[in-house]
């Protein structure tokens, strides 16, 4: 399903895209170069980050690689 972005004026296809709540990991997937596709205010009063699949799939690895460095360290 087409949706139309109110923040970017990007249209995308729901089945292109992830959605992310967690608001560290859409701040590290930004820092690597990942385009923010739309970003979605719920009900809960909370954000939702939308990502290209692509870009999620690019930096997953890395996300959950520091995910566990940082446990490691601990």
């Amino acid at each position: 399903m087409l949706q139309k972005s109110h923040l970017t004026g990007k249209i995308y296809n729901e089945d292109d895209v992830v959605f992310f709540r967690n608001v560290y990991q859409s701040a590290y997937y930004c820092l690597k170069g990942a385009h923010l596709v739309d970003l979605i205010p719920t009900d809960e009063l909370k954000f939702v980050f939308v990502f290209e699949r692509k870009d999620h799939q690019k930096y997953r690895a890395d996300w959950e690689k520091r995910k566990y460095q940082n446990k490691k360290e601990e």
